[in-house]
């Protein structure tokens, strides 16, 4: 069972291009995110970015996780 499946809005915040990150989705069949937001090359700027999420989707910081890559 996937995390949409259960009701999560799931989002990407990443370092990358969003143009990258859309194509890759695309030629993976990956069409379950609600946004793909980037936060430039600056991957210590991925806080704020995740803070305007929460914010603009009032989302509970409490129901909020994040999962990185490295």
């Amino acid at each position: 069972c996937s995390l949409k499946v259960l009701g999560y809005d799931l989002y990407i915040v990443s370092t990358n291009n969003i143009d990258t990150i859309e194509c890759f989705l695309k030629e993976h069949d990956l069409n379950f995110f609600k946004g793909i937001y980037s936060c430039g090359s600056n991957m210590f700027g991925k806080d704020s970015v995740i803070k305007a999420i929460i914010k603009k989707e009032r989302i509970d910081p409490a129901n909020a996780f994040y999962v990185g890559d490295e």
